[in-house]
């Protein structure tokens, strides 16, 4: 079961998202904060539910009048929606679809970033890719024992698999970016505070 935690909502009313983020990430230094992705009222909906399962990944609508950087943004925006909502079904049990579905996300967005590489102006790009490439790889030993527990030809070989599920799991538990949260490159693209831009 999780902790019961203190819920605080920030808006922009008006202005660049960087100064509502900035602040995030001052109050994330004296307490843990958690980028979320549901409104009051979604998130309201679920208690009366079960608890959270794997999210797929949804189409993000663009248009021919989008410039490339705000389509980025739209694309990165689904991305990391589908992240933390997998990453919320991963807090409530170890679902191996969760687990899946957030790996997914992750790659996505790894992609996107090299597809739109020439957005980026200075070594942020190197940096975020470079913490979407560790956090994919943390997920992927997991994903990978949950593929060989399926395909365990014996209850010996299954039992050993189990408990190195648990292991890697726990090696999950302490990646996902709730724990250092908005500091997280990753977060800044759901900002809008990310790469500067060049004309499309």
């Amino acid at each position: 079961m999780q902790p019961i935690a203190r819920r605080h909502s920030a808006k922009k009313k008006a202005g660049s998202p960087r100064a509502l983020f900035a602040l995030a990430r001052e109050v994330d230094l004296i307490t843990p904060a958690h980028l979320g992705v549901l409104s009051k009222a979604a998130r309201g909906y679920r208690l009366l539910g079960p608890a959270p399962g794997a999210v797929k990944a949804a189409s993000a609508p663009l248009t021919s009048e989008m410039s490339v950087a705000t389509a980025f943004a739209h694309i990165a925006a689904a991305c990391l929606r589908q992240f933390r909502l997998n990453e919320t079904a991963l807090g409530w049990s170890r679902d191996a679809e969760a687990l899946h579905q957030a790996r997914v996300s992750l790659r996505r967005l790894r992609s996107l970033c090299s597809i739109c590489k020439s957005l980026f102006d200075d070594s942020r790009f190197d940096h975020l890719r470079e913490e979407l490439k560790w956090l994919t790889s943390e997920f992927g030993d997991a994903r990978n024992i949950d593929v060989m527990i399926d395909r365990a030809s014996s209850e010996a070989l299954s039992s050993r698999l189990q408990d190195a599920r648990d292991h890697a799991y726990a090696a999950v538990e302490a990646s996902l970016p709730s724990q250092p949260n908005v500091t997280r490159p990753a977060d800044r693209a759901r900002a809008g505070a990310g790469p500067p831009t060049r004309a499309p």
